[in-house]
């Protein structure tokens, strides 16, 4: 499997590209310009395509990895964190929930 950009913070799922966006498609959440090249510079080119599918249950993930952030919201897998992100994450970019 080729590596997507970066996975998806709330579900895991690899974002795509629709139009300039990068893209939760699952969760019809589009990344802010801002919050994208914050991500990628971050996380860019550490997202590993073999990365397999967590569990259902962690409230936010790993955007490289997909595993489970800590309460800290730090990765214990590859040490990332989005701890400075999560205002913006959670009020400015809605997800919808998984049926």
């Amino acid at each position: 499997m080729t590596a997507p950009e970066l996975f998806c913070p709330f579900c895991a799922a690899p974002m795509q590209r629709v139009g300039r966006e990068l893209t939760c498609v699952i969760g019809e959440m589009s990344l802010s310009r801002r919050l994208e090249t914050i991500l990628l510079e971050r996380f860019g080119g550490r997202a590993r395509g073999d990365a397999p599918q967590p569990a259902r249950g962690a409230a936010l993930y790993c955007p490289a990895c997909r595993a489970p952030l800590g309460e800290d919201l730090t990765c214990a897998a590859c040490a990332g964190t989005i701890r400075d992100l999560r205002f913006q994450l959670i009020e400015f970019h809605p997800h919808r929930q998984p049926e």
